[in-house]
């Protein structure tokens, strides 16, 4: 059997489904901190345009406007730093393929004179157990 279907323990419960498919532990933590990080936009006075927009197999986790500025955000959200920092984990080629989602996205919906940018957000429990939220405004550049 393919260890991708191997029925896994969660919890005590037992499931074929994958930790980090929808509904699974790692799925829940992500979607948790793509809410944290939706909290602070709205706060600051951005409009959520799209959550988990997908292209194909990828997907931008927020789409945010604050005036002509459109930002991609990718949020990274983990239970601690004990396996580096949650930016770390961003690696060229998840930039490739967040702007080729961002692509079709403005395709899609970009309007003229919008001016576009890629942000990053880390969610984490720092050692104390504290939620730590760093936003990284036009993280990368193309």
């Amino acid at each position: 059997m393919c260890p991708a279907r191997r029925a896994i323990r969660l919890q005590g419960v037992r499931t074929n489904r994958k930790p980090d498919a929808p509904g699974g532990r790692r799925h829940e933590l992500g979607r948790w901190g793509e809410s944290i990080v939706v909290n602070r936009l709205v706060r600051g006075g951005w409009t959520v345009l799209d959550r988990n927009f997908r292209y194909g197999h990828n997907e931008i986790d927020i789409v945010a406007r604050k005036g002509s500025t459109v930002a991609f955000v990718e949020v990274k959200t983990r239970s601690g730093t004990e396996h580096g920092h949650p930016f770390a984990s961003i690696t060229p080629t998840q930039r490739r393929d967040i702007a080729r989602v961002a692509s079709a996205w403005v395709a899609r919906y970009g309007r003229s004179g919008d001016v576009y940018r890629f942000d990053a957000a880390a969610v984490y429990r720092d050692e104390r157990g504290v939620v730590q939220v760093e936003y990284v405004a036009d993280a990368w550049r193309l």
